[in-house]
């Protein structure tokens, strides 16, 4: 498994390649995925493995659109991410969200605001 330093420079080298246009070879890019995959583990459970939702709460939802299938490996992650979700009750129970449409494969619980301004811009 990844250290959480290993996953912070793939990251960066990840933000810094995006923008220079500098591609990843193949075994860069499955040591990313994989480091990513091993780091969504450790901070998030199945959406299965959750209590039902009430009316109302909120959470962190990962959504995978149908295309990711198809995405080359440096636009793959173009097609999934977090979305903030509502659970509802009526008329049909389910997580309504606004962005990306695919298929809810994770399920956090939203953090709690923050108890005072932590920064001025």
């Amino acid at each position: 498994m990844a250290s959480d330093a290993q996953v912070e420079a793939m990251a960066a080298e990840l933000y810094r390649r995006k923008w220079c246009d500098a591609p990843f070879s193949a075994p860069e890019m499955e040591d990313l995925r994989a480091a990513l995959n091993a780091a969504e583990r450790a901070i998030c459970r199945r959406a299965t493995d959750i209590p039902p939702p009430k009316d109302g709460d909120h959470a962190l939802i990962y959504v995978v659109h149908e295309n990711a299938k198809w995405a080359a490996a440096n636009d793959f992650y173009l097609w999934q991410g977090w979305h903030t979700a509502t659970w509802t009750d009526t008329p049909n129970p389910g997580w309504t969200w606004h962005g990306m449409l695919g298929t809810i494969t994770h399920v956090r619980p939203q953090p709690p605001a923050p108890d005072r301004e932590t920064s001025r811009g």
